[in-house]
């Protein structure tokens, strides 16, 4: 197995895990935060997406998405 294949099923994993934490937050809950500054459910699910895309576009030899697509990314 290549690096970028272990990399692939590692990253995978983490996602399914962090997938089925996330689903238990109730969705009257997903946009909350408990201060002004604080990020929401929501806008961590979007960024790790993010992230996730961005690496599997560089394991693949791909141009990763720009940061700017993620408003999380300063």
């Amino acid at each position: 197995m290549t690096l970028q294949q272990m990399e692939s099923v590692r990253v995978k994993r983490a996602g399914e895990i962090f997938l089925g934490a996330a689903r238990h937050v109730p969705a009257d809950k997903a946009h909350w935060k408990p201060h002004t500054n604080a990020t929401s459910a929501h806008e961590i699910v979007q960024h790790l997406a993010w992230a996730n895309h961005f690496f599997a576009a560089i394991i693949q030899g791909q141009t990763p998405p720009a940061a700017d697509k993620d408003p999380q990314v300063p």
